[in-house]
């Protein structure tokens, strides 16, 4: 693939057609309330985030773009929160732009058939059999193996900004439930799915506030702990 030079002294920013624009910052996390900042109360703000993000004055859509901080270093935490709580967790530091999956345009239904030859004896000139025309889930399923993978059809042209399809398999951080510390069921009343230890933790709060007498039956675990 080749880009088009910019001409000198431009400030345009140019992002590769099948790239992710992204902003983000790792000097406090966004989006939640600090208590401190270098162990000192913040003088300039308690919280802080990103409005909004216009492109040629056009408001656009983004998604959050999280980075792992030291929690304790931004909010007044017990010795027993500080040991029970992971070290670093991920909390908003910027956004991301055009994070809509790309895919190929301009495609075009085509038939392909193939001649069966037979070749009875390799002195002679092989045998015609018959025209066949494979099925489009096995002719798929050939195209992705072996050398075809690789085939110039496949990586040049359009096929180069095309969303290749999503793996099976996902692999994702830690996350924490609020549970009973009767039986470790999970408490969905009070926290619905599976969040960051800190959103979890923000939950029981929340909740211990306006019910203190369940300050013994609530408590926060991960997920892989809850029972059946």
């Amino acid at each position: 693939m080749s880009l088009r030079s910019l001409p000198a002294g431009t400030t345009l920013i140019v992002v590769q057609p099948a790239g992710t624009l992204s902003v983000r910052e790792t000097v406090v996390p966004l989006d939640i309330p600090i208590t401190k900042f270098d162990n000192a109360p913040p003088a300039d703000g308690s919280e802080f985030s990103i409005a909004a993000v216009t492109l040629n004055g056009t408001t656009v859509a983004t998604v959050p773009r999280p980075e792992d901080f030291a929690i304790a270093q931004f909010t007044d935490m017990s010795d027993a929160d500080k040991l029970s709580a992971p070290s670093y967790q991920p909390f908003d530091a910027g956004l991301s732009l055009g994070t809509v999956p790309i895919a190929n345009g301009h495609d075009s239904p085509r038939t392909v058939s193939y001649q069966e030859r037979y070749i009875d004896d390799y002195g002679q000139v092989s045998r015609f059999g018959q025209i066949y025309h494979m099925p489009a889930t096995v002719h798929a399923a050939l195209a992705g193996s072996g050398a075809a993978l690789t085939g110039a059809a496949r990586t040049t042209g359009l096929a180069s900004f095309a969303t290749s399809a999503p793996s099976p398999l996902t692999l994702g951080g830690m996350t924490y439930v609020v549970a009973s510390t009767t039986d470790l069921s999970q408490r969905s009343d009070i926290l619905t799915s599976a969040t960051t230890h800190y959103q979890a933790q923000a939950a029981m709060r929340s909740f211990l506030a306006a019910n203190p007498g369940q300050q013994d039956a609530v408590q926060v675990i991960p997920a892989y702990e809850v029972a059946p």
